[in-house]
């Protein structure tokens, strides 16, 4: 959490802020998904570790067909981003993928 950390959060939130101005001045937002997930955490200057704040990834999905104001309570992985994406594109995923499809985020 050092200044330059939050600063760039900051100049990431202003870019993000008028990329999605500009979607809805093109007439795209409605019909955009939209998914975030970062990295996962670290204590001083580690890299990986057993504690919450080093494990946990914050992960979220919004868009058309996607539950609104849903909290997962079902487990998640990060493996399963990639076969959320191709569920969203209608693309069957390859048998030898471990992800799954949180169930739950489809309204």
């Amino acid at each position: 959490m050092s200044p330059e950390y939050i600063k760039s959060i900051e100049e990431a939130d202003v870019k993000i802020g008028k990329l999605l101005e500009q979607m809805k001045q093109n007439g795209i937002y409605d019909d955009t998904h939209f998914f975030f997930l970062t990295d996962h955490g670290g204590i001083e200057y580690g890299h990986g570790g057993v504690s919450t704040d080093e494990m946990i990834v914050p992960w979220g999905l919004t868009g058309p067909g996607i539950a609104k104001g849903l909290r997962m309570t079902e487990p998640n992985n990060t493996v399963n981003t990639a076969a959320v994406i191709l569920r969203l594109f209608g693309v069957e995923q390859p048998k030898a993928w471990t992800g799954e499809v949180p169930a739950s985020i489809f309204a």
